[in-house]
């Protein structure tokens, strides 16, 4: 303001009553702390939903939910819209319509008009805020234990193939490190970063064809994916090494192997005669190991023919291996592969 001049402005209250502020907001006009510092957010049907929280008015908001005002995301009515879980939350997503809230060992579906918790799902819980990952095809959630597949009805584990039985499993992996996921519109799967020893990975779980693939993504703790996120073509962008990277784009074909579990064939206690393996497709490039009755796998070598020979060998179980070693940049790849068996007399 300039100048000397006094500027004046006269009220005159004549009694008229006018709508309260508390009707106005939905605050009442005596809290004076009307917003909520928190650690975990979701917005889920035009509110805003946070979690591991603070306020000045309480001695530990760990635990609570708040609720925002329809469609003002900074104004909280924290004397009423608040609810209060067993446990401090790991993660919030919002998922058809309801808040899902995670703890490390447990998931709670909150219904958010009248914020309360609808079903608790025991034993499912989410590492982490980018440990899940929500699309049209359901929500994958990662934990300690599995990686799970959420319907909306109820989760489903689709990590079983993958938690044990190699150095590589879910269960082994160093969990010091959060894993994250995102989804590949173009292959349609979920991909899910994980750490073993120093070098990071990610599983890659293909909605269509149900099945894991195995990928590596960095050694040493440089490389350590930071964040996934979603490109507006359905593409996946990590932040990695101080850059910005656009997975699964390049041009250059990588080597490859298929590892079986132990073949028992559904006879697990009765031996088998395992003659050859069968193959379909174009075998260049291409080699495999072998290994009976949980032994170490053999030297690789080159299927002859369309046929990889077992030596006509009595076991209980077979496993073996299939590589495609490129040297070539080129797409080396297998269609089908059988095995050729016998079962014997049970003695």
């Amino acid at each position: 303001w300039t100048g000397s001049t006094t500027k004046q402005k006269l009220i005159f209250d004549n009694g008229t009553i006018g709508t309260s502020y508390e009707a106005l907001t939905g605050i009442a006009e005596n809290i004076r702390n009307t917003i909520v510092h928190y650690g975990l957010a979701a917005k889920v049907n035009g509110y805003l939903l946070v979690g591991k929280t603070f306020h000045p008015d309480l001695e530990d908001g760990s635990n609570y939910i708040f609720k925002s005002q329809p469609l003002h995301f900074d104004q909280f009515n924290v004397t009423a819209d608040f609810l209060i879980l067993p446990s401090t939350p790991t993660a919030l997503a919002s998922f058809n319509g309801r808040l899902y809230a995670f703890d490390e060992n447990n998931t709670y579906r909150i219904n958010v008009d009248g914020l309360y918790v609808e079903d608790t799902f025991n034993g499912v819980g989410c590492e982490s805020p980018s440990s899940f990952c929500v699309t049209e095809f359901g929500m994958c959630i990662a934990d300690k234990n599995n990686i799970y597949l959420h319907s909306g009805n109820n989760p489903k584990p689709i990590g079983n193939p993958i938690l044990r039985g190699d150095d590589l499993a879910w269960q082994n992996r160093d969990t010091s490190y959060k894993s994250k996921i995102a989804f590949d519109g173009e292959r349609k799967a979920y991909v899910i970063t994980f750490k073993t020893e120093s070098n990071f990975y990610a599983w890659i779980y293909s909605l269509g064809m149900s099945r894991w693939d195995l990928v590596k993504l960095g050694d040493g703790s440089t490389n350590e994916p930071k964040a996934l996120m979603s490109g507006r073509e359905g593409d996946i962008f990590m932040s990695q090494d101080g850059k910005l990277k656009q997975l699964f784009t390049g041009t250059a074909k990588r080597s490859w192997r298929y590892t079986t579990k132990e073949i028992s064939l559904g006879m697990d206690t009765i031996d088998k005669m395992y003659y050859k393996l069968k193959t379909v497709g174009d075998n260049t490039g291409i080699t495999i190991s072998h290994a009976f009755n949980s032994g170490a796998l053999s030297t690789a070598a080159a299927p002859t023919a369309n046929e990889y020979s077992l030596s006509s060998t009595k076991a209980k179980s077979l496993k073996f291996s299939v590589i495609g070693t490129n040297t070539s940049n080129t797409d080396y790849k297998i269609d089908a592969i059988g095995v050729i068996y016998r079962r014997l007399p049970v003695k």
